[in-house]
């Protein structure tokens, strides 16, 4: 089981070391430009999520759904789905993509932004909601590929995605190209924008070729193909307690974001930093959070139960030590890693904050990585109803009254937010475990 996990979970790993320095990218050459444009992108992230979450959500279905019918020999039906999935993905995207477009500016003053902050958090937003559509259609080819075990199909895609933005990112930044000095195109903000979509859009014409050449269990038809109404229902039945859950949660961190801000830009790019910092070092526990719900979707389609606790267990035990390593790992390094992002001239303003969210993440990191288990765990088993609440209770019953109390009864500060992340991890974990143990995942939803 473990060399399954493993097997599985290291392309996802590597996708997601992928995925962290894509946005990484765009931090390193925005905290060249100054504080405040870094501090835009931190800002408008949980916006760019919200709206994610719908792909994510009915990827999550749609990897729950596959995998179990593939689990109890179904392959024709599982095929089906296909096609439904590109369809909900194309059809939702282009709308949230014109939506979003044309409310950014109403968003960012709606969350408390003003001057420079507001003016590049609109220019970042607006431009990222146009590569929408690719982000979606990419979500689909994703479920189809890990729903049969195949996880280095998506890594390929993600990591030639990435490495087109990587390259693009400073000739759309900067007046002159670090490094090389040569003339770019001076847009900063916008720039790094641009460039991101440009990439999402190579991913999916690179997704869409792996897919359709994939030679494996699911056969992937476009031409021909009818909607099927029932099929959509009920990958929207499986993935709307997902998008549900991880759209609050996206909900949850804006409105944290608010809170954030009031203490000054100087706090927001210490959370920002500090987050860019830990989605690195997480990286191992997110990829075993996402294979995991293959080899449980299978597993529960055989009824093979005892296969799925083995991997329940095994896959929290490598997230916890590797979870624990990542946070020992930042306190030690914590200075050069910051340097990383942020100007030299501005380090000595945010330093303090960053430095306490960090010796706070020393115990939250393990929390997080347990979540990304449990969330994985409940996925596969197709009862996302538990992971929506976990999303839901984090966030709003949990850690926001929290810092509103805080922020109102004590002279904590800043410190008032990191405690509150740091509770509200360690109970939903409790809260997730005492499902767990209830042994209701094992009702059959597929």
């Amino acid at each position: 089981m473990t060399k399954a996990i493993m097997n599985l979970a290291f392309p996802l790993m590597i996708n997601n070391l992928i995925q962290t320095l894509y946005n990484m990218v765009d931090g390193i050459w925005l905290g060249r430009l100054g504080a405040t444009e870094f501090a835009a992108t931190t800002f408008v992230s949980p916006v760019i999520f919200l709206f994610i979450t719908v792909g994510s959500g009915l990827s999550a279905a749609g990897t729950t759904i596959m995998s179990q019918m593939l689990g109890s020999g179904k392959k024709k039906e599982a095929s089906g789905y296909v096609f439904q999935l590109f369809v909900i993905g194309l059809v939702l995207s282009c709308a949230v993509s014109v939506l979003g477009f044309a409310l950014s500016p109403f968003v960012v003053r709606g969350m408390g932004a003003t001057g420079e902050l507001a003016s590049f958090s609109t220019t970042y937003l607006s431009i990222t909601f146009l590569g929408y559509p690719p982000v979606l259609i990419a979500f689909a080819m994703a479920a189809v590929m890990q729903s049969q075990g195949n996880t280095k199909a998506i890594t390929i895609a993600s990591g030639l995605s990435s490495i087109v933005n990587i390259i693009l990112d400073p000739i759309f930044i900067f007046e002159k190209i670090p490094l090389i000095g040569t003339p770019g195109l001076n847009l900063g903000v916008a720039g790094a924008a641009l460039a991101t979509i440009i990439s999402q859009y190579v991913m999916m014409l690179i997704g869409i070729w792996i897919v359709t050449h994939y030679n494996g269990d699911i056969e992937v038809k476009i031409k021909g193909q009818k909607i099927d109404k029932e099929k959509i229902k009920h990958l929207i039945k499986i993935g709307i307690p997902s998008i549900i859950g991880q759209s609050s949660a996206s909900i949850g961190f804006i409105v944290l974001n608010v809170f954030i801000t009031a203490y000054g830009t100087a706090v927001l790019a210490a959370y920002g930093v500090v987050n860019r910092i830990t989605s690195l070092l997480m990286m191992p526990t997110m990829g075993i959070g996402a294979a995991i719900p293959a080899i449980i979707g299978q597993n529960m389609g055989a009824k093979n139960y005892d296969r799925v606790r083995e991997c329940f267990n095994k896959s929290h035990i490598i997230s916890f030590v590797v979870s624990t390593a990542g946070a020992f790992l930042m306190y030690f390094m914590a200075k050069p890693m910051i340097m990383i992002f942020i100007r030299a001239d501005e380090i000595a303003a945010l330093m303090p904050d960053a430095m306490e969210y960090i010796i706070y993440s020393l115990f939250i990191m393990p929390m997080m990585g347990g979540f990304s288990v449990f969330h994985g765990f409940f996925q596969g088993t197709g009862h996302t109803e538990y992971g929506m609440k976990m999303s839901m209770y984090r966030l709003w019953l949990i850690r926001l009254p929290m810092i509103f109390v805080l922020q109102r009864v004590t002279n904590l500060g800043a410190s008032g937010i990191w405690i509150s992340m740091l509770l509200s991890n360690l109970f939903v974990n409790i809260y997730a475990y005492y499902h767990y143990k209830k042994d209701n995942w094992m009702v059959q939803v597929v």
